[in-house]
């Protein structure tokens, strides 16, 4: 397993800022895929019985770490997530950032 393949295209969305261009994911890749649960597609992580909750509780567990980039989720595909009556307070102030998810 190594780190996700997934690259931002800023070509792909308008208005994009430049600085995204090549954006690259920090996550582990899912152990069958290239990529990590929060870039596969709904369908291939079906395929890989990754359900929503699985993608939910990888977001909470990386969303409270340390760091800037684990918080990091740009272009991220997320099926069903509530965060409904979840507090999500990581020990430092470094943003989660779901641009373009």
């Amino acid at each position: 397993m190594g780190q996700c393949r997934y690259t931002f295209d800023r070509a792909s969305e308008e208005g994009a800022p430049e600085s995204l261009d090549g954006w690259a994911c920090p996550h582990e890749a899912h152990p069958d895929a290239e990529r990590c649960v929060f870039h596969l597609s709904p369908a291939e992580r079906g395929e890989l019985g990754v359900d929503d909750g699985a993608v939910l509780d990888a977001f909470l567990e990386r969303a409270l770490g340390a760091g800037e980039a684990a918080k990091q989720f740009v272009g991220a595909q997320f099926g069903e997530m509530d965060l409904r009556r979840r507090i999500v307070a990581a020990d430092d102030r470094h943003p989660i950032d779901l641009r373009y998810a």
